[in-house]
């Protein structure tokens, strides 16, 4: 086949999970059973939150749920936006200089700073509902002092403390609201609420137009005075005092109760949320018991000792810090929160000043009609000795149109959001925000000033938005709220920075402020260059197989044309060097996506030809997930893939699914048997091999995949291989439950390169299905026969009798428990700080389940295995790579 002839494929590939930092015992969704009420209605024993939280409807209760998010939300904007308000207003009557004016905002952004990492702790503690109460609600009295008391010093104290306090609602609001939506509704609830806090700084400047021209003075002895702007100060209390008493009204979050091990106190929750939704009794809810599917207590065992909750969550936290501060993620890590200091080092720098040089126009515009200024001669210029307040009509029309641009930017940005790659946004945003910030500079009117204000307020503010939503994609989710929290500390930092900077020089060199906030945005636009997506980082990324099945098509010149889709970034890949010069190879192209979302899938498709063939190797792996979670990762996953290679007449489409489609013992399974999937993914799987038969045009085959080892496997065999290691390591007996002839069937990543290529060239696999199995007929006993031999260690089974009656899950959190602390004891010693690999086993692994496959009918179209069967050759292999790349330590090698 000559390179012309050669075909064109798009292959996607699952998101890659780093390494496991923690267990997580999660259950999946139990079918309602047996239990049927004199009313017909058939009642569901046990199910999981998401389910349960599902049959709860969506009403009522939700809608007032969701407005007292967005009174909070709103409320938290207000604190946040205030200063360039009030200050600029309460500049002559308290006689503030420049550098106070910044100081004021430096204690506020330094209390937010500060507690940055204090909410979330707290909330996992004691409550999500407990820290919105006492936190709006300390705010406004805190808020209330400030407002009218006449120290300076009293008024900077209170800020920090406003900083602090609000920090606790704006922290944890969003998690809040989305423990009471079910899944299918969440991540749209979560965007629809966060426009809340962009409307707030739409809404600020209106208020402030009705109510600071208010002439007003009243004063009550020498602490207590009452002004227009102060007034305004207590009105804007006024939404926080609501949203801390409605939260009152509101219960606390179910699901922060199945986390705490009080699953009875969230199906109070969740009863009550099933009333006001539907109409009807609390008593007619259909769950009786609620699984926990969220646990914090731990075991401990041998010589680990309670410390205390506390003294956990800090040993925690630490440990997170140290995954971000280390490879892969030590350069995402930088990248993120140096793009966000100069974000915020310009928004919340020139952003906050943006007003007071409004004002300075028209002080001198009133001064000097029909006159042109600099912002330097602006600097220059003396506020009068009155003290009547200054913040007049034309100023709050200019901000309300710097708000209503900062709306429409970010509307534009949510539209464009799943289309374009996902540093344009950012980069673009603040390229235009360093520019026009440099422009001010040479501003000689307010319309000049109000034009240019309003791209650089629109553009900044979207980009520090689209920044968030970058660190979501960037970081797995094991560490996603840490890097959060870091990130929009270091904002917070370059906030205080850039304050203080203004303070100290606006006055008398506007000009050094100025061009150093421009300069500095503008470094951050060309760090958004380097945020991980796109060609040039294409051979650090895909999963297992996908890696595989690129090396196979690039090294036998398969192909002249493969795009490589993944969601998860380069960074946070493990790749082995021959994989990464596949990767570079000049026919392979990478394009970041999101294949959940059906745009984001179609933007994937995307090319100036027709791919020839379309593999797909996505979904999620991860066992212990809820249905929820698999039925977005798995069928609606592989339903937009299916769907849009349909749409592009792609000639072949191989779907790879699951074996474990019955247990059987006696014979093998085959394609046509009897369909009765035993794992949750197995489950999802089957539902889209039906579904996609639906699809008209589209030409497909189904690949049923047996236990996939070889390079690069993590959740195959290495976990036993890992166990074996460790078992080694403590001179131990490895004892397993059942017995040696539980099936657990293999086949070498190669060949399934090789089968998913065979199917594809042939027009007779069309429609069908095919398990993928080597010679071995693997079992539980044949695998620990090569691992014992590896290793030098002793197997022995506790037999069906007594595993039958074992807890599973008990056991399962045993063996984890005694595994996972010598595993990262040696890791040390062998200064491993970051690998993906874990011996973390899930109860899923554990069932007496068969997965035993027959591979004839694939065979009869003349395919052959390359590697028949598990060697100690192969599995060594496997374990030589990863000591090279270091992340297995090598003390444990054989």
């Amino acid at each position: 086949m000559s390179l012309v002839d050669q075909p064109h494929l798009c292959v996607s590939f699952k998101p890659l999970m780093i390494f496991l930092l923690r267990k997580e015992c999660h259950h999946g969704f139990v079918n309602c059973v047996g239990m049927v009420e004199g009313s017909g209605q058939v009642m569901c024993e046990s199910v999981d939150f998401d389910r349960a939280i599902h049959l709860t409807g969506y009403g009522k209760f939700h809608y007032e749920a969701f407005t007292a998010c967005a009174i909070c939300i709103i409320s938290v904007g207000f604190q946040n936006g205030l200063s360039a308000y009030i200050f600029p207003a309460a500049q002559c009557e308290l006689h503030l200089t420049s550098f106070q004016l910044s100081l004021l905002n430096v204690c506020f952004l330094a209390g937010g700073a500060a507690s940055s990492f204090l909410w979330g702790a707290l909330a996992d503690s004691k409550g999500r509902r407990t820290i919105l109460v006492s936190a709006h609600l300390l705010n406004s009295s805190v808020t209330l002092v400030c407002a009218t008391n006449r120290s300076v010093t009293a008024l900077i104290v209170c800020r920090f403390v406003n900083g602090v306090l609000i920090g606790g609602p704006g922290s944890i609001i969003f998690s809040y609201l989305a423990e009471f939506q079910p899944p299918n509704f969440r991540a749209s609830v979560i965007c629809y609420s966060g426009i809340f806090f962009t409307s707030s700084w739409l809404l600020l400047p209106l208020f402030a137009w009705l109510i600071l021209p208010i002439e007003l003075s009243v004063a009550w002895g020498p602490f207590f005075t009452l002004t227009s702007w102060r007034l305004f100060m207590i009105i804007l209390v006024l939404p926080e005092v609501v949203a801390g008493l409605w939260f009152l009204r509101l219960p606390e979050s179910p699901r922060f109760f199945v986390a705490k091990g009080n699953p009875r106190k969230a199906l109070v929750v969740l009863r009550r949320m099933f009333a006001v939704n539907t109409g009807r009794q609390a008593k007619d809810f259909p769950v009786r018991n609620l699984l926990e599917d969220v646990r914090i207590e731990t075991r401990i065992r041998n010589n680990l000792q309670c410390r205390g909750k506390t003294v956990k969550a800090l040993q925690e936290m630490g440990a997170q810090f140290r995954t971000l501060f280390r490879a892969p993620l030590l350069y995402v890590t930088m990248l993120t929160t140096s793009i966000m200091f100069t974000n915020m080092f310009g928004v919340f720098g020139l952003g906050w000043w943006l007003p007071e040089l409004f004002v300075r126009f028209e002080r001198f515009h009133t001064l000097h009609p029909n006159t042109t200024a600099t912002v330097k001669e602006l600097a220059l210029l003396t506020p009068p000795n009155s003290c009547k307040p200054s913040f007049d009509a034309a100023v709050i029309q200019s901000t309300v149109v710097m708000g209503i641009a900062s709306l429409l930017a970010n509307t534009l940005s949510g539209f464009f959001a799943g289309r374009v790659s996902l540093r344009v946004i950012p980069c673009t945003t603040m390229l235009s925000g360093g520019v026009s910030a440099a422009l001010i500079y040479w501003l000689t009117s307010s319309w000049q000033n109000l034009i240019v204000a309003s791209i650089f307020q629109s553009t900044m503010v979207t980009a520090n938005m689209t920044i968030g939503s970058v660190v979501v994609e960037l970081f797995p989710t094991s560490v996603g709220a840490m890097a959060i929290c870091l990130t929009m500390c270091a904002g917070r930092m370059g906030a205080m920075l850039s304050n203080l900077v203004f303070g100290l020089l606006m006055d008398d060199h506007c000009e050094i402020p100025i061009f150093v906030v421009a300069a500095s945005v503008l470094v951050g636009a060309g760090l958004c260059f380097f945020i991980p997506t796109g060609a040039q980082d294409k051979y650090k990324s895909c999963g297992f197989v996908g890696r595989n099945l690129v090396s196979f098509l690039v090294s036998g010149d398969h192909a002249s044309a493969i795009r490589v889709v993944d969601k998860v970034p380069p960074q946070v890949a493990w790749m082995n060097d021959d994989c990464q010069k596949y990767f570079q190879s000049p026919i392979v192209d990478f394009k970041s996506a999101n294949l959940i979302n059906p745009e984001s899938c179609k933007n994937a498709f995307s090319s100036d030809f027709c791919w020839d063939f379309v593999i797909n190797c996505a979904g999620e792996t991860k066992l212990g997930q809820t249905d929820p979670v698999y039925e977005e990762g798995i069928l609606k996953l592989s339903l937009n893939c299916a769907k849009e290679a349909a749409l592009r007449n792609a000639k072949h489409y191989v779907e790879l699914s699951s074996g474990k489609m019955n247990s059987c013992e006696k014979v093998p399974h085959k394609e046509d048997g009897t369909v009765e999937p035993w794992s949750y993914i197995g489950k999802w799987k089957r539902q889209v091999e039906k579904q996609i038969g639906d699809i008209p045009n589209l030409k497909y085959t189904i690949l049923r995949l047996a236990t996939v080892y070889g390079l690069g496997d993590r959740t195959g065999l290495t976990p036993r291989i890992i166990v074996a290691a460790i078992y080694k390591h403590l001179g131990e007996t490895m004892k397993l439950l059942w017995n040696a002839d539980l099936k657990i069937n293999t086949v070498h990543v190669t060949d399934v390169s090789r089968a998913i290529w065979f199917v594809c060239n042939r027009d007779d696999t069309v429609g069908k299905i095919y398990n993928v199995v080597d010679d071995a007929d693997s079992s539980q006993g044949s695998i620990s026969n090569i691992l014992s031999e590896l290793f030098g260690v002793k197997v022995d089974f506790c037999g069906n009798i007594v595993s039958a009656v074992v807890d599973l899950e008990g056991a399962a959190d045993d063996a984890n428990d005694k595994h996972l602390v010598p595993w990262a004891e040696v890791c040390r010693q062998d200064n491993i700080q970051n690998t993906p690999l874990t011996p973390h086993m899930d109860p899923e692994l554990l069932l007496h389940k068969h997965l035993r496959l027959n591979g004839a009918k694939l065979k009869d179209l003349g395919f052959t295995v390359s590697v028949p069967a598990p060697t100690i050759t192969n599995i060594k292999e496997v374990l030589d790579d990863y000591i090279t790349m270091k992340v297995f330590p090598f003390s444990l090698a054989p």
